[in-house]
């Protein structure tokens, strides 16, 4: 796991993006991380961040792949980065850093 990954999954976890509906785009990604990075490397890090379970594919916008945390890439970031979870009102959890 790269810094660079660390900052994909926190970035999903901040905007709550948890649903393959609730997803996001790879430009939208990086502008919000805001770092300049290549494409070759934004795609590797989510090549394997998928490839792991930390996060997966949500629904197309045509071609255009997004992606959201799942609950292995939660669970990373509840272990090693002291991010707790909550039940909301509806009984499901909710994420706060």
């Amino acid at each position: 796991m790269t810094q660079y990954m660390l900052k994909i999954l926190i970035q999903l976890h901040k905007d709550k993006l948890m649903t393959a509906i609730l997803s996001i785009d790879r430009k939208s990604l990086c502008e919000k991380i805001g770092e300049k990075v290549s494409g070759d490397k934004l795609g590797r890090s989510l090549l394997f961040l998928v490839d792991e379970g930390y996060i997966a594919e949500g629904i197309k916008n045509g071609r255009i792949k997004k992606y959201y945390i799942t609950e292995k890439g939660l669970d990373f970031l509840e272990e090693s980065y002291a991010i707790t979870r909550e039940k909301n009102s509806a009984g499901r959890n909710s994420y706060d850093a």
